[in-house]
């Protein structure tokens, strides 16, 4: 799918492109290469959001706990029991109860539907249930520590030179994990909708020849501590990428206006000289001037 999106837009793209004029193109031209320009000025004036002056001292330092404490959550939620079946019944005037007829968690749903033979469904509950929000707190993580400029040692390999997260690329990347992120409530949803399905009562029906209330039977699925687990690292999580999203963009801003004032600063130097030989030239006009 992702396939072709980008073929179709890179289509219509190209479309486009030929309905421009010539000055068009040339404006165009001028403004990607301006935007070069500050993105190259971003990345030399600003450094890792953990060493950056935009960001307090205490975000630094508590954004990466938070980010550990997710990933411990969501270890925790997705090998811990999420939910249990209990079962009620009533015959007679006997009561017999099934506290745990069936427990589960992600963890064993996975092993159970493959050895059923669902294979398919087994994968995608562990890529994007299992694998996904590790892989989204792992390459956070990663963003908020490397620097938009990669060191010495690597910046002569042309892979790490292409693939390294440079502010732009950094910006994007934050924006679609924080957009895909929000794809993990999904089995949360589930397990919700399935409290809510699971929820059986049977009662003996009204005949003559039953006694009223003879039997009844009451399914329940009731949540446990992994569901607990899960829901709040996914509410964690949620709140983590905004953060470092929001902290990303203030370096970012910073660095631009610090670009800003150095080319102020340097322009008024320029004036200055241009100034005094002004301000000379004019001085000895005048002196000839008094002389004749």
């Amino acid at each position: 799918i992702a396939f072709v999106v980008h073929r179709v837009v890179r289509r219509q793209h190209h479309r486009w492109l030929r309905t421009l004029t010539s000055r068009e193109i040339d404006a165009l031209v001028e403004e990607q290469r301006f935007q070069t320009l500050e993105e190259l000025a971003a990345d030399a004036l600003s450094t890792s959001m953990a060493t950056s002056k935009s960001i307090p001292l205490f975000a630094r330092i508590f954004i990466p706990f938070m980010v550990l404490v997710n990933i411990g959550l969501f270890a925790a939620g997705h090998f811990s029991l999420g939910g249990t079946i209990k079962i009620a019944a009533q015959v007679g005037q006997q009561d017999l109860s099934l506290d745990s007829f069936y427990n589960f968690s992600i963890a064993n749903t996975v092993v159970e539907m493959w050895n059923a033979g669902a294979r398919g469904m087994a994968m995608l509950i562990a890529i994007f249930s299992g694998l996904w929000p590790y892989v989204k707190q792992l390459v956070s993580l990663t963003l908020w520590f490397a620097p938009p400029t990669p060191p010495r040692w690597l910046a002569g390999i042309g892979l790490f030179k292409r693939l390294w997260p440079s502010s732009k690329r950094r910006g994007r990347v934050l924006s679609w994990l924080d957009a895909l992120g929000k794809y993990s409530f999904i089995d949360i949803f589930v397990l919700v909708i399935a409290m809510v399905a699971f929820r059986i009562s049977i009662e003996s029906p009204s005949v003559g020849f039953l006694p009223d209330n003879f039997y009844s039977v009451d399914l329940v699925l009731v949540a446990l501590y992994g569901l607990y687990f899960n829901m709040s690292a996914q509410i964690l999580s949620q709140w983590t990428s905004h953060r470092i999203v929001y902290y990303h963009e203030n370096v970012v801003v910073d660095a631009l206006r610090r670009r800003e004032l150095e080319q102020r600063a340097s322009q008024c130097q320029q004036e200055e000289p241009s100034r005094d030989l002004e301000g000379g030239d004019s001085n000895g006009g005048a002196n000839s001037w008094s002389d004749n």
